[in-house]
């Protein structure tokens, strides 16, 4: 009788150490999948961030570009009101320097037409890429 007590504590220990490992188990894989689940949401972040700031770094370039192009243009319209001004301050002048100086005048108002299309183009596109 003391035997099939002391073999039905035993097996009642072994089922509470069974089932203690059980519970230990279950919570090393919840523990484990929780940092799994952690660990990808960390990466999708990551990436996330990557294509965030491959985004800045190619507005940043679009917006230099546009700069540049800005300034070039600012630049050829100096240019183009200088020659204007020589024009009218040589009302004067022969027919041939006048008509040399009207192709020149000519020539960079199309300049200045391109170079403000492609400024137009350029502000477009950086507008487009936000």
């Amino acid at each position: 009788r003391e035997e099939k007590l002391a073999r039905q504590q035993e097996r009642e220990k072994l089922a509470r150490e069974i089932a203690l490992r059980e519970e230990a188990e279950r919570k090393q894989k919840e523990y484990e999948d929780r940092l799994h689940n952690m660990q990808k949401e960390m990466e999708d972040r990551q990436k996330e961030l990557e294509s965030a700031q491959d985004t800045i770094r190619r507005l940043e370039d679009q917006l230099r570009e546009l700069q540049a192009a800005k300034e070039e243009l600012e630049t050829k319209q100096n240019e183009l009101e200088a020659m204007m001004k020589r024009l009218e301050d040589a009302k004067e002048m022969e027919a041939a320097e006048k008509a040399k100086l009207e192709d020149e005048i000519r020539m960079k108002q199309e300049e200045v037409s391109r170079i403000q299309e492609e400024v137009n183009d350029k502000d477009e596109e950086t507008r487009r890429l936000q």
